[in-house]
């Protein structure tokens, strides 16, 4: 454990970050503080962790609430010019299945989140002794790609630095488009993956 620290430490150390870390009182009070810290130096990204514990907007249910955020989300990042990444928690329903794979409706709030992401990417990593997956594979599941193909990606899994990234024998497991993806497509579809 300690060594984890230390190597995310060290990873730090050469970023210029900034860290949220108390609770807001609203979802606006936190798009203020990016847009202030936006107008003295651009940002480069907007990581949020996790979609789900941003407060209520008031909305009559949870998943209303859900969807007001992702579209704030969406728009925060058009008029920043700056990516958003939103982790997001998803129900319990994957544990009913036997795969345990992630889908879209397993988000809570999924309707506005669909609507509203460029990219949606589930990770899974496959149960201990699966057949076809030797120790330290996963798997990354591009379920919704707005300008490119739905894939799944097989990645290499570090857990002692909690690294994916990019298998020796890197192929894309199934796409949804019939088309043959060009080697330019794969290209970018690693570089947007490589974490």
């Amino acid at each position: 454990l300690e060594f984890r620290r230390v190597l995310f430490r060290s990873m730090l150390a050469d970023w210029d970050y900034h860290i949220w870390d108390r609770p807001p009182r609203s979802y606006d009070e936190v798009i203020r503080w990016m847009c202030a810290l936006h107008e003295e130096r651009p940002l480069g990204l907007v990581v949020l962790d996790y979609l789900q514990l941003l407060p209520s907007t008031g909305a009559e249910r949870d998943d209303l609430s859900i969807g007001q955020h992702a579209t704030r989300s969406k728009n925060a990042a058009k008029i920043l010019q700056v990516p958003f990444v939103l982790l997001a928690q998803p129900n319990r329903a994957v544990e009913q299945r036997g795969d345990g794979r992630y889908r879209m409706s397993d988000l809570r709030g999924s309707g506005q989140i669909e609507q509203d992401a460029d990219w949606v990417a589930f990770l899974w990593q496959p149960p201990e002794g699966a057949d076809g997956y030797p120790e330290g594979y996963a798997e990354i599941d591009i379920a919704k790609h707005r300008h490119g193909a739905k894939v799944r990606l097989r990645v290499q899994w570090d857990g002692a630095t909690y690294r994916y990234s990019d298998a020796e024998d890197y192929i894309p497991l199934s796409h949804t488009s019939s088309q043959k993806r060009s080697e330019e497509h794969t290209s970018e579809l690693q570089s947007h993956l490589n974490l």
